[in-house]
């Protein structure tokens, strides 16, 4: 069965008098779509509920950020150990988003680490971005899944088939070598091990190497760095902040 997307024809390739049956489909198409939160409607409730009795424009604090995080936390006892240890590195991922480093999260580096508190392996909300999907859909995100798609296919892996930590970290230094200002070499590659490590604790018992969903979720996170230094927008390519 194909998406719904898939049946529904631009307005100018339909005969005429048709207008009216294409509107009536494309409003029931929204209308199901609308019926899964979107990126920016699942970060701004995560946003709110992490300020509850703290004004809205405060950091988050690792322990708010977590304390959200865990009411999406599997039921079984050592899965949810495996969660937390995942939403606290997360946590660490986030708070090198930017230069320095901060102790709390601002806007745009909580919005990117709530939004992968579902990828964990087993919350049964994996791939809320349909990166590794069979039948990928035709949205704004499609030319970023084929970005990501490249990348993975350009990536080195080992003999598993997967990414290694320098790998992953080499490969996105090159890939962003000409937007990065020299003075966050270091930090972007601290970051980068610290992506690495929140990717892999994705699905408990990855030993050492990324699988294609954890690689593009990275692979999305990378690119959210602020590339040209201190104070830099971020790329927000989402746009979910």
């Amino acid at each position: 069965l194909k998406p719904l997307e898939s049946y529904l024809l631009p307005l100018w390739e339909l005969p005429a008098g048709a207008s009216q049956s294409f509107c009536t489909m494309s409003c029931c198409f929204e209308w199901l779509s609308s019926r899964r939160p979107t990126p920016k409607v699942k970060v701004e409730k995560g946003w709110t509920e992490a300020h509850v009795g703290v004004a809205s424009s405060a950091g988050v604090p690792r322990e708010a950020f977590v304390r959200s995080c865990m009411k999406s936390a599997p039921r079984e006892e050592r899965t949810r150990e495996n969660y937390a240890q995942y939403v606290n590195e997360l946590f660490e991922m986030a708070s090198a988003l930017t230069v320095p480093h901060k102790a709390d999260l601002g806007r745009h580096a909580f919005s990117y680490a709530y939004l992968l508190k579902d990828e964990f392996h087993g919350t049964g909300c994996e791939d809320a971005l349909q990166f590794v999907a069979t039948t990928k859909p035709r949205d704004p995100l499609s030319e970023l899944r084929l970005d990501f798609d490249a990348d993975w296919a350009a990536v080195p892996k080992d003999g598993t088939g997967r990414v290694s930590a320098s790998a992953f970290k080499q490969f996105f230094v090159q890939k962003f070598a000409e937007d990065l200002a020299p003075e966050v070499e270091n930090p972007y590659e601290e970051f980068l091990d610290l992506c690495f490590n929140a990717c892999l604790s994705m699905v408990p018992g990855s030993e050492s190497a990324l699988e294609g969903r954890s690689f593009r979720y990275g692979a999305l996170l990378a690119g959210e760095f602020s590339l040209s230094g201190e104070g830099s927008c971020p790329s927000d390519v989402l746009k979910i902040t």
